[in-house]
């Protein structure tokens, strides 16, 4: 498993880490969000939600992370 990168600061870090995990974790977390799905500071539960979901314990810490 790689490690986990620093934790993100501000919503850039945050949305940076975002949308990482939405790439990295899209066939299995996210399959049935549009293609031209867009990572906000709005859709931010949405992606938490999803790695808590349907992610492995990575994704969980991802999502733990992603809360402010």
């Amino acid at each position: 498993m790689p490690p986990m990168p620093a934790a993100p600061t501000g919503s850039d870090g945050r949305l940076g880490l975002a949308r990482d995990a939405f790439l990295a974790y899209r066939t299995r977390c996210f399959w049935h969000l549009a293609p031209d799905f867009t990572v906000t500071e709005e859709t931010l539960p949405i992606i938490v939600a999803g790695l808590r979901a349907q992610g492995d314990r990575a994704a969980f810490q991802i999502a733990a992370r992603l809360c402010p």
